[in-house]
């Protein structure tokens, strides 16, 4: 599979086909660039994705963490749009953050911007994408340093291995992917990317 990202684009005849085939009834509640998000009951959603980065760390590599989402069943690759693999998963449902959580995040989205901002890659190397993986790692690693962040420090953890193992892969750290659940616990949701 081609390591590059596209906007997901779910109003085409076999984007509804494929969510036809998967029994998808309801309308789209949450969307990303490369995600699409629907009901799939009272407590779950159905995430559907064409970045490979987002996918793998959510079934596959996201620790087992207050902090990450639960995956409940890994649907794998389910089709083709136009020319991009599409893969799925069902999830806890989550909500937008509000009162501390939302202090926190907005702690933790402008402290990540100002490590990135001031971590240059010395690296050789002439991929922007593996260079700009470098600079996320950096950036993390000067996160993991913030007393602030202490509770959060097993998922920076897992997120610095991700991106180690990842060289295409980014941080996609912004107020829309950190979310709660109904108890009001913070959780990454969709920390990933693969970078532009």
């Amino acid at each position: 599979m081609k390591m590059q990202r596209s906007v997901l684009r779910m109003n085409t005849s076999e984007a509804r086909r494929l969510k036809r085939e998967l029994g998808v009834t309801g309308g789209m509640i949450g969307r990303g660039c490369t995600t699409a998000v629907y009901a799939w009951s009272e407590d779950k959603v159905l995430k559907l994705t064409n970045d490979m980065c987002h996918y793998d760390y959510a079934v596959n590599a996201a620790p087992e963490s207050r902090f990450a989402v639960n995956v409940f069943e890994n649907l794998g690759y389910i089709g083709q749009i136009g020319n991009q693999e599409i893969r799925g998963y069902v999830s806890e449902r989550l909500y937008p953050v509000s009162g501390s959580n939302s202090q926190f995040v907005r702690g933790l989205c402008e402290e990540f911007e100002e490590a990135w901002q001031t971590t240059y890659s010395d690296s050789l190397v002439s991929c922007r994408r593996t260079r700009d993986n470098e600079r996320c790692v950096e950036a993390l690693r000067k996160l993991m340093k913030r007393r602030f962040l202490r509770p959060v420090y097993d998922v920076l953890q897992n997120l610095e291995t991700f991106l180690l193992n990842w060289d295409c892969a980014v941080l996609d750290f912004h107020d829309a992917n950190f979310m709660e659940r109904t108890d009001g616990s913070l959780v990454f949701n969709d920390p990933v990317v693969v970078a532009i």
